[in-house]
């Protein structure tokens, strides 16, 4: 196992994160009413989503939906856009949570 700041273990960070951000992007390209701005560095990516409620109550019905996690925005003006972490731990967890928020996005849009 590679210590957090070992060159092993930064170098294992920058693929499993790398590996995220392609799963986020796929995913992405296949959703209608959902854009994304994929971050130049970090992990961070703002969600896009066409959806009559505001980011802090997506992201609050989000958690309590089920096992997936999104964040609001700290700045209420980027209404409708929540912050998607591609976490730099292993490339699995990614595709199950994002077919959670998939699945939490279909039922949004049910009259």
């Amino acid at each position: 196992m590679s210590k957090p700041f070992s060159p092993a273990g930064m170098r294992l960070s920058h693929r499993v994160t790398r590996a995220h951000l392609a799963i986020l992007g796929t995913w992405v390209s296949g959703r209608d009413g959902i854009r994304y701005v994929r971050p130049a560095s970090g992990t961070t990516a703002l969600l896009r989503y066409d959806s009559p409620i505001g980011s802090y109550e997506f992201c609050t019905r989000l958690r309590w939906s089920g096992p997936a996690f999104c964040s609001p925005p700290a700045r209420r003006s980027a209404s409708s856009t929540p912050c998607a972490s591609a976490s730099p731990t292993t490339p699995g967890p990614c595709a199950p949570g994002l077919r959670l928020v998939a699945a939490f996005l279909d039922h949004l849009a049910r009259p």
